[in-house]
């Protein structure tokens, strides 16, 4: 995979080839892995997966250094069924190594850093009684810090920040457990569920209050310690008849700074969302038409970091329809969409031009798709 990108900052410096800010990426990742057949009750599957990312800068400006970063992992996942029960185990070995080149902007000698883990997840179902099922799942998580937290000391166009990074980050690992409520029937399908996500050295960029002189962007900092996200999520789909589908789901985050005693920032506030799905029977001519309407509501964010903003509270209404036909041999599929389908002016709390743009008003999308 090659990624390269390149921002210019006046009208016409394209063509004269006068590139502000250039990135080139490449990504090498190889997978190999085996499933095994039964084991005694056990099936399951053993891989290895490498990377290694290449990374270089041009251009007038600096965000971060040229690097090359390697990963290496070792993984295997199982599973057993038993009766009522049904159990789930797996684990994972990873490597990381990031090596950067010396950078003068940015005041960087040449260096190296590597990262070990080892993390894992043990899951259990168990069937109540047809169709309720309750699920436990718990785990443990592991991330690396990657570069651009690291080093970073600029204008990141695709946050819209200025973000300021810092090389003395460790890893991050967190211990996860979540609990959910899991009904499956021909009438409904329903999930009610509660998690929880403890995380040492939390990575995350936290806004300073203050902006860039240059670019008028909000200045952030990447941050580093404890945290804790636990969180409802529920969601339901009711067939009331071979036509009609009713749709729900609603789901909410805590996210705190155990070390600085602080709400997180970019933790989404609650959403509910709602809709209808009606879908036609088939004809000689039209085939599967479907229509649907959805609703869903954004609260306003009232737990902030002190630096943080939050817009408005808003509620999106979408619209849909589609329907197939036969094409010789050939099915044709025709959809359309319309998203915020009364041009609501709304600013979402996780967008990164939450301070200075609206989100996308009335959006219309239309798809035509066939098979051969």
């Amino acid at each position: 995979e090659r990624n390269r990108r390149r921002e210019f900052e006046e009208r016409g410096a394209q063509s004269a080839g006068e590139v502000a800010l250039g990135l080139l990426s490449e990504n090498y990742i190889a997978n190999v892995h085996l499933h095994h057949g039964a084991i005694g009750a056990a099936s399951g599957v053993i891989g290895v997966q490498v990377m290694r990312t290449d990374f270089e800068k041009f251009g007038e400006e600096t965000l971060i250094p040229g690097s090359q970063t390697d990963n290496l992992g070792v993984y295997a996942f199982e599973q057993i069924d038993r009766g009522r029960w049904q159990f789930s185990a797996g684990a994972r070995l990873d490597y990381r190594e990031l090596r950067n080149d010396d950078d003068d902007d940015l005041g960087l000698l040449a260096g190296e850093q590597s990262w070990t883990a080892v993390t894992g997840n043990f899951g259990v179902l168990y069937r109540v009684a047809e169709p309720v099922a309750l699920v436990a799942n718990f785990g443990r998580g592991f991330r690396a810090p990657s570069s651009f937290e690291l080093f970073s000391n600029g204008v990141h166009e695709g946050t819209a920040r200025f973000e300021i990074g810092n090389p003395d980050l460790k890893e991050e690992t967190s211990f996860n457990t979540d609990l959910a409520l899991r009904i499956q029937s021909r009438a409904l399908q329903a999930e009610v569920g509660v998690f929880a996500n403890l995380i040492d050295n939390y990575i995350n960029p936290r806004p300073t209050g203050q902006f860039d002189d240059e670019s008028g962007l909000q200045i952030f900092d990447i941050v580093q310690g404890n945290a804790s996200l636990v969180g409802v999520e529920a969601a339901l789909e009711y067939h009331a008849s071979r036509q009609l589908h009713l749709l729900g789901g609603v789901d909410f985050t805590r996210g705190q700074n155990t070390t600085t005693d602080q709400p997180l920032a970019f933790v989404a506030p609650v959403r509910v969302n709602g809709g209808v799905r009606w879908e036609g029977r088939s004809g000689r001519t039209v085939m599967a038409p479907t229509l649907s309407l959805k609703a869903e509501y954004n609260a306003k964010q009232g737990r902030l970091d002190p630096d943080d903003f939050a817009p408005d509270a808003y509620t999106l209404v979408h619209a849909g329809a589609g329907v197939a036909m036969m094409a010789g041999a050939n099915v044709i599929r025709l959809d359309l969409q319309v998203r915020n389908l009364f041009d609501e002016r709304y600013r979402s709390f996780l967008s990164r031009y939450k301070l200075f743009a609206d989100d996308p008003g009335r959006n219309v999308v239309v798809r035509m798709s066939t098979t051969f």
